[in-house]
């Protein structure tokens, strides 16, 4: 299986492996270094410590990980932090686990990709994971740019395996006598995605059989949508960025169709914010009110930003001041009928 064809990688480049020591990475690692050679690749390989499990698990799956970098001679890094731990991270950004999780692994893996000088981290995600994820977010309510799907290319971030199923890479392994360790957290049904694959979509199988192939169609006609979105977004609605401003032409924008002004509103909200969460979204609600107070002409403010009508144009700018950069938090009524008792961010 070449999974590296259609990257096209530049000659003597080095790359990273996300190696957690499951099927998936462990796979990823063997058929990259079988095609080390012919693409003249450098590998690296590091497995990063959550905190989250026993730490006798951990141990067991670090030596697995060395022994199986070992007998490649492919270098192998065991990263962890003592400066913030995934808890930290839930904490400051009121996120769950598995989304503090991955951001930590992500920090981590960045920082040690920069200290190697290497050009590329490789992760082990699935088609079986982009599946799980165009569900979750169809059941989120989300667009055409979320219902894309997992992105095989990310900056510096590549998924080489996204176009192959969790079973087609046991097989893999199984036909070179290659072992793999199970985590013992993925049959844990508290965490979301893991409920998702273990209970619902054994179900959704039972009464749609081949529903797969028909989600991952659904990813492909959301990306042509999203990208036909984005390129009518450059065209009608063109944004001007300066260090703490975002702008619109007033015709422009008033011209432009509505879903349009959100992907620019995305964009600039994600431009401008600093919260430090990647692609972080407004809700939809959020941006139907955005929305509908500049086109009245009438100003929006919320995370530290305001966006409105200025000297004939619209803009996004950063507040300055701590009264201005008070947010709001907007609950449904649902939500409060009970006692309530969330953490939401930094409130």
């Amino acid at each position: 299986m070449n999974i590296l064809k259609r990257l096209k990688l530049p000659a003597d480049t080095s790359c990273l492996i996300a190696l957690s020591g499951g099927g998936d990475s462990v796979a990823l690692l063997d058929m990259v270094y079988r095609l080390s050679d012919k693409y003249r690749l450098k590998i690296f390989a590091a497995k990063v410590i959550h905190g989250i499990r026993s730490e006798e698990e951990e141990d067991s799956e670090v030596a697995f990980c060395r022994s199986l970098c070992r007998e490649r001679g492919i270098p192998f890094e065991v990263l962890n932090s003592e400066s913030e731990s995934v808890a930290d991270i839930q904490k400051k950004y009121g996120c769950g686990t598995e989304q503090a999780a991955r951001m930590y692994r992500h920090n981590l893996l960045n920082k040690h990709r920069d200290a190697l000088g290497a050009g590329y981290i490789f992760f082990g995600h699935t088609a079986d994971d982009n599946i799980e994820t165009i569900f979750m977010r169809l059941l989120s309510g989300s667009g055409p740019e979320g219902l894309s799907g997992i992105s095989s290319e990310k900056d510096s971030s590549l998924k080489p395996l996204i176009l192959l199923s969790r079973s087609e890479l046991r097989e893999y392994l199984l036909s070179r006598n290659i072992s793999w360790m199970e985590d013992s957290s993925n049959a844990e049904n508290h965490y979301r995605r893991n409920r998702l694959r273990n209970e619902l979509l054994p179900l959704i199988k039972d009464i749609f059989p081949g529903w797969e192939k028909s989600l991952f169609t659904l990813g492909e006609r959301s990306r042509e949508a999203s990208e036909a979105l984005e390129s009518l977004k450059l065209k009608q609605l063109p944004i001007a960025k300066t260090a703490d401003e975002c702008r619109w032409n007033v015709k422009d924008w008033d011209t432009s169709p509505e879903y349009v002004k959100a992907l620019g509103i995305w964009e600039a909200f994600n431009y401008l914010d600093n919260s430090g969460i990647p692609d972080r979204q407004l809700s939809w609600r959020s941006m139907k009110e955005a929305r509908a107070l500049i086109n009245r002409r009438m100003s929006w403010n919320a995370f530290g930003l305001r966006l409105e009508y200025f000297e004939g144009c619209i803009r996004m700018v950063r507040k300055n001041t701590a009264e201005e950069t008070r947010g709001r938090i907007i609950l449904d009524r649902v939500d409060v009928l009970n006692d309530f008792s969330e953490q939401i961010g930094g409130f």
